[in-house]
């Protein structure tokens, strides 16, 4: 048998007791999906006003952001809320209205799921 065999496996043994199978489990990467941890009613800070997302306007007639409860059943993602978006004029750039789920931290080499 190899000499390498067996220190291959200690090195795997102690790397599988110190990230047991719980610390392999994804967490969502987006804290605020749902928009759960955000109030009901009109966004008026864009950049911090709704925890996990940037939202972003570079439009001259401001668009309207807003957290619903009374959204159409099934289009909901998760939970009870959603991010309703008002556009009053449409800009030069597809980007010039963005809602941005921050901050998506990565590992390199980790497979996502993206749903």
């Amino acid at each position: 048998m190899n000499r390498s065999f067996p220190t291959f496996l200690s090195v795997l043994l102690v790397a599988m007791l110190l990230y047991p199978p719980t610390a392999w489990a994804q967490d969502p990467v987006n804290i605020n999906g749902g928009f759960e941890a955000t109030a009901v009613g009109v966004v008026a800070d864009l950049a911090d006003g709704v925890e996990g997302w940037d939202l972003e306007a570079n439009v001259a007639a401001s668009p309207e952001f807003a957290i619903v409860d009374d959204s159409v059943p099934g289009l909901v993602h998760a939970g009870e809320r959603a991010l309703r978006l008002t556009v009053n004029s449409a800009g030069p750039n597809a980007y010039d209205i963005q809602a941005i789920a921050t901050p998506v931290v990565v590992v390199p080499g980790t497979t996502y799921r993206y749903s």
